[in-house]
């Protein structure tokens, strides 16, 4: 889907702030609890390609080595403009160790989910931080993408080869703003 050329059947919903969630423990200056909701005015009409998540059941411990994808608009390389076409990017989801070894501030957090690059060259970049990584597997929603940018050279964000995420299953709470 292209951001300049909207789809057949889009509709667009206005969304009044008083409709925003975050998390009451998120602030800008960490990634941890780095999630938020918004609550629709209307009822959105599904179809072939409008489809809801599916939600993680149960918070698992064995969230590791799971091929997994993830999409978003942002940009394709460190010196490229955000992009019109929604990409995927192939990924694994890391062990707590390896999490921890690429990025020292995932160890005090129990909510951040780490992945890696399944086919060399593809990752989610700065302006895809909120999109989803999702199971291959299932279609569960595992993570959304957040502040790995935050903890390495943004000069050199589009090469890293793992990224955090925001771990779905950690029993959130959510706060309207």
């Amino acid at each position: 889907m292209a951001l300049n050329k909207p789809e057949r059947g889009h509709v667009p919903i206005s969304v009044d702030k008083k409709h925003f969630y975050i998390h009451p423990y998120y602030t800008r200056n960490n990634t941890r609890h780095d999630i938020g909701l918004i609550h629709l005015p209307r009822k959105v009409l599904f179809s072939e390609h409008i489809q809801p998540v599916k939600l993680p059941t149960a918070c698992k411990s064995t969230l590791h080595n799971i091929d997994a994808f993830a999409m978003g608009h942002g940009i394709t390389s460190d010196d490229a403009s955000t992009c019109n076409e929604l990409i995927f990017s192939f990924l694994k989801t890391l062990s707590p160790a390896d999490c921890r070894d690429t990025f020292p501030v995932s160890s005090k957090h129990t909510t951040i989910i780490c992945a890696q690059n399944a086919v060399k060259g593809q990752s989610v970049c700065r302006d895809d931080s909120g999109g989803p990584l999702v199971s291959r597997a299932n279609g569960t929603l595992i993570g959304i993408s957040s502040g790995g940018v935050l903890q390495m050279d943004v000069t050199k964000a589009c090469r890293k080869d793992s990224q955090m995420y925001t771990l779905i299953s950690a029993g959130l709470i959510i706060t309207p703003v």
